[in-house]
């Protein structure tokens, strides 16, 4: 049913996250129910399939899920049933495989202060003289396990045949996207930070977040509304500037937050990734400093002087404060592009609410006056 003639959504006031979260939490049950059935289960494997279940399981803050289901109901004009929580949950699926397979890349032990897929695996085998190889080779292919769960999932969500025949090529096109940014990531983070320009990591942060993030679960949820190809091109252009901010406001707090003495160092710090903000300070630093700041991103895993090093060669070189700028400038042109989105005015404020209601963007009118947001969610391939 097209947007402009759809009944009108609930008031933002009433958007209910929390419900929402509690089902979604039911159907994920379900699911891994379906995906995972025991009795196909050898003895020797079942604890790792429970491993997984438990994974699964974990609190998160299902910003992607979540945004499914408010595009949904922004588009469709009524509450998600059971094939769009269905499709939220498939959402979250993918969101695990990717964790688990980042998880494993980049070699983390925890994740929001519970042990990665892999580490936890690691604690189901014993005695084995290589426990540590053998539980990243089982998280790969129990992540590869939930990658098919999730086609499966969609394919027999209950949509009507055309309509699921989208979602499934939708869903398989953003995936492909995401895995090109992660091949981008990888090859960028055993690079040159020299070679590297703030335009092809800004590609690779469109690739690997804003598509999967943003754009997928807005266009998913649309595209279960029954909306027109016009909203879903006009939904990725605004998703593409809030995509950016949302990356960037991730990467700033991670350099606010550590200290070099803390044992939790953010990973991004550790491994040396060129993220936006160290293209930047490597743009505006003299020679000398450059050379210095290529070596530092250069020692995997850095230690407690490249990392004091590393701090104080991005706070010399005002990347910061520039960094802060580009935000506020892609929260604004978000803004901009949400204002052309061809759809009433109503289904405009209510994905609005939405997108605000999550951290994504301050105010869409007033975006660029208002500054970042506070309490905006934190995305990487560490997100949760």
């Amino acid at each position: 049913m097209p947007p402009e003639t759809s009944p009108t959504p609930a008031p933002p006031s009433e958007i209910p996250d929390a419900v929402w979260k509690r089902k979604l939490a039911v159907t994920m049950a379900g699911v891994i129910d379906k995906i995972l059935p025991r009795e196909r289960v050898s003895r020797a494997a079942s604890p790792l399939v429970e491993e997984l279940a438990v994974f699964l399981a974990r609190p998160g803050k299902r910003v992607r899920p979540l945004l499914l289901l408010h595009s949904y109901r922004t588009f469709a004009g009524r509450e998600p049933g059971e094939p769009v929580f269905g499709l939220a949950a498939a959402l979250e699926l993918l969101h695990a495989f990717i964790l688990a397979h980042d998880d494993v890349i980049d070699r983390s032990d925890e994740r929001s202060g519970l042990p990665t897929l892999h580490r936890a695996v690691e604690s189901r085998l014993g005695v084995h003289h290589d426990r540590e190889r053998v539980a990243r080779s089982l998280a790969i292919v129990l992540g590869d396990m939930l990658f098919s769960g999730a086609q499966e999932v969609v394919l027999s969500s209950g949509f009507e045949a055309k309509t699921c025949l989208r979602l499934a090529r939708s869903l398989n096109e953003y995936m492909t996207q995401t895995g090109i940014g992660e091949l981008e990531d990888v090859v960028f983070g055993a690079g040159d930070i020299g070679r590297i320009s703030r335009t092809d990591v800004e590609r690779m942060y469109w690739l690997k977040t804003t598509r999967y993030s943003i754009e997928c679960p807005l266009v998913l949820g649309a595209i279960a509304a029954g909306v027109g190809r016009g909203v879903l091109d006009g939904i990725a252009a605004m998703s593409r500037p809030l995509g950016l901010a949302f990356q960037l406001r991730n990467d700033l707090n991670a350099f606010r937050q550590f200290e070099v003495s803390d044992a939790a160092v953010p990973d991004d710090f550790l491994e040396g990734k060129k993220t936006l903000l160290m293209a930047i300070a490597y743009e505006k630093l003299g020679e000398t400093d450059r050379r210095l700041l290529q070596i530092c991103l250069s020692q995997r895993p850095a230690g407690e002087a490249t990392l004091s090093i590393l701090k104080e060669l991005v706070t010399k070189s005002g990347a910061v404060n520039e960094a802060e700028a580009v935000l506020r400038a892609a929260l604004r042109e978000g803004d901009e592009r949400l204002e052309k989105l061809p759809v009433s005015e109503d289904h405009r404020a209510r994905l609005c609410s939405a997108l605000r209601f999550l951290g994504m963007v301050v105010s869409c009118s007033t975006a660029a006056a208002s500054g970042p947001p506070s309490n905006h969610p934190t995305h990487t391939s560490r997100a949760s």
